[in-house]
């Protein structure tokens, strides 16, 4: 049970108790006062719950939530009311039942308010009307603040002042929320219809854009980056295209790094059938999701496998990647390590094109050791989804950490986006901030961390701001490469032969491993007389492919565009016909 259910479970059993003091005791006495606190306790807390999400108001949509304990809550009214009921009119009661009828009937306009409809964003000439949020804001604050103005109007009647509350007043909160909620239906029915509308034109809409290809992209939240990354590339093909997302919950992801490019939901397969227009040539793919398969069924198109990133990882060789009619890939590495670990993919697939968003990555232009304080880059990965890709060195991360701040560097401090998701590394994380912290106020040494770290700058500012990176096996390392600065890498439960031998480009690292009496000696190596300097040269060209530095992202433009003007497969039909 997550602390969320806890949450939940506290509050529920909060308004119980007070719901039965306040039926059972009677008015004035001990114990109906402590009824009526635990009812405000239980009524602020279960408020700010629903109208706060990650500290900030109204964000997402919240209303139907904590519906129960809510319910438990508008029965209090009612049990105070009860004290003496002679002394409400129909009236009052009726705004105050109504109160709880449309609590309990709140899961109803919650999914009226989330219909979604038709998921388009950037197509021209299509606009797809999102819910109102001030209608939705007006709802929810009307429905919070409507127990809490009866429960005072009933305090008050029991206590023989209810001549100052008129009846009228009891339906007032009421009638703003029915109003409310009845308009949040219409315009879902509305948003219907349009949706609709926008449905059954879509695939001419799409006709008319005349895409050369597509994006295709299935992730989980959190992962946008990956359609990130390869749009401003995409973009410079110069042909029309746009993205087609299979997941609902990450189409807005998508849309916020899409810039102009057309983004398009399809749910199901048949969606998919009616956006294959005759002008499609090719489908560009950012990772192995297994529902790739469903658009790699369109025999009539060229599949191209661009992956989110080059490393020596598991995924990076993944024998799935053979299903596509090509695999560009940065360097001739990215062939090599398909060969070396058993995965038999022809040839003529292979494409080398470079990695183009490392044409922002500033070369070092000064030996390491001319630089009495190097500024180290920490940027470890994930756990990993599976124990075969759990290269994370974060367990040890502190140990290091404590060595850097005695070789007097001052360290950035960049974590995979992905750790902040495990509830083990969060605590880490949160203790290497406090460690960083500590020592920037005790020395005054300058170091970058957290949001200025992870959010502020992009990773390309980070390898720009600093002279040395240490890493574990992960596609920034590649990225990094171009630098031609030195890099360390942790080698996590491998002695360092292993780890070479597994991990090619650690023969050009400097390699940490488990058993920090090496530690002294490697780092050393790597911020002061970095012996490995050639080797690293040679290196970057056998990772990112021997491009020219002023035009190093043509290299991958020029290989898109003539694949996507050229019609590889002819079929006589194709699932949209």
């Amino acid at each position: 049970m997550t602390s969320h259910d806890v949450g939940n479970v506290v509050r529920s059993i909060l308004a119980t108790v007070a719901l039965v003091l306040l039926l059972t005791s009677d008015f004035g006495t001990r114990f109906f006062a402590v009824g009526i606190v635990l009812w405000l306790v239980g009524s602020l807390w279960t408020s700010y719950r629903v109208a706060f999400k990650k500290g900030r108001l109204f964000r997402g949509v919240r209303i139907g939530t904590y519906t129960v304990a809510r319910l438990l809550l508008g029965a209090g009214v009612l049990a105070v009311m009860a004290h003496d009921s002679a002394q409400f009119t129909t009236t009052m009661w009726i705004g105050a039942g109504a109160s709880v009828m449309l609590t309990s009937v709140e899961g109803v306009i919650r999914r009226a308010r989330m219909y979604p409809g038709i998921r388009v964003a950037n197509l021209p000439n299509t606009i797809v009307r999102p819910p109102s949020e001030v209608t939705s804001s007006v709802y929810l604050v009307s429905a919070l603040l409507t127990p809490f103005l009866l429960m005072c109007f009933a305090f008050l009647a029991v206590s023989d002042s209810r001549t100052a509350i008129l009846g009228a007043f009891w339906i007032l909160p009421v009638a703003i929320s029915g109003v409310a909620g009845l308009l949040l239906i219409q315009e879902a029915w509305s948003r219907r219809n349009h949706s609709r509308k926008i449905y059954e034109e879509l695939p001419a809409r799409v006709e008319e854009l005349a895409p050369k290809f597509v994006f295709y992209w299935d992730a989980p939240r959190g992962t946008a980056y990956q359609v990130g990354m390869w749009v401003p590339y995409l973009k410079r093909i110069g042909e029309p295209f746009f993205i087609m997302v299979r997941n609902p919950n990450t189409f807005a992801q998508a849309a916020s790094v899409s810039e102009d490019v057309p983004v398009i939901l399809a749910r199901t397969m048949a969606d998919m059938d009616r956006l294959v227009p005759e002008s499609l040539t090719t489908a560009f793919y950012s990772n192995n999701g297994a529902k790739n398969a469903h658009f790699v069924r369109y025999a009539h198109l060229t599949h191209v496998q661009l992956l989110h990133g080059d490393s020596d990882k598991a995924s990076s060789y993944n024998p799935i990647t053979a299903m596509f009619d090509r695999i560009y890939v940065a360097g001739q590495a990215g062939i090599d390590r398909y060969y070396n670990n058993g995965v038999d993919i022809p040839l003529e697939k292979f494409r080398i094109v470079g990695r183009p968003q490392v044409e922002e990555i500033m070369p070092g232009t000064e030996p390491i050791g001319e630089k009495p304080n190097p500024v180290v880059l920490y940027a470890p990965t994930w756990r990993g989804a599976y124990s075969d890709a759990s290269y994370s060195s974060l367990p040890i991360a502190e140990d290091l950490f404590d060595e850097l701040l005695k070789l007097g560097c001052s360290v950035i401090f960049r974590p995979h986006p992905y750790c902040m998701k495990d509830p083990e590394y969060r605590a880490v994380i949160a203790a290497l901030h406090a460690k960083l912290e500590e020592h920037a106020q005790q020395t005054g040494t300058n170091h970058i961390y957290g949001e200025e770290a992870e959010k502020i700058m992009s990773v390309t500012d980070c390898f720009n701001a600093c002279d040395v990176m240490i890493s574990d096996v992960s596609s920034v390392v590649v990225d990094f490469l171009y630098s031609e600065k030195p890099f360390g890498l942790v080698s996590m439960g491998k002695d360092a032969q292993e780890f070479v031998a597994e991990f090619p480009l650690a023969e050009v690292s400097y390699v940490l491993t488990e058993d920090r009496s090496g530690w002294a000696d490697q780092l050393d190596s790597l911020l002061r007389s970095d012996p490995m300097a050639d080797q690293r040269r040679s290196m970057r060209v056998h990772y990112l492919g021997g491009f020219p530095s002023e035009n190093y992202a043509e290299g991958f433009v020029d290989v898109a565009r003539r694949q996507v003007h050229t019609r590889e497969k002819k079929v006589s039909s194709y699932p949209a016909q």
